[in-house]
């Protein structure tokens, strides 16, 4: 849950607020290809594997969108493509 000054409410068991944090400090889980977990920070993504182990950094965000292999980006006046095979092994 998030509040009006962009706080994410940790929400225990018996729904009671139980902290807070923000919402920089999030990790958003955004895409799944194949085995490998796409996660946002700070408007960058953590490419992990099968393990969670850290494979790659690449410049985007939650906003992109994965078509086939690869992954697309609007910024601005551009779209960005990356291809994943040059990122991950299939």
């Amino acid at each position: 849950m998030y509040t009006t000054k962009d706080k994410v409410l940790i929400i225990g068991d018996k729904l009671k607020v139980e902290g807070q944090i923000g919402r920089e400090d999030l990790l958003i889980h955004y895409e799944t290809y194949n085995s490998y977990r796409f996660l946002e920070f700070n408007g960058k993504s953590i490419v992990l594997d099968a393990d969670l182990k850290k494979i790659a950094e690449i410049t985007a965000s939650s906003n992109s969108t994965l078509i086939g292999k690869t992954l697309y980006e609007v910024k601005g006046n551009s779209l960005v493509e990356i291809d994943l095979s040059t990122v991950v092994k299939d």
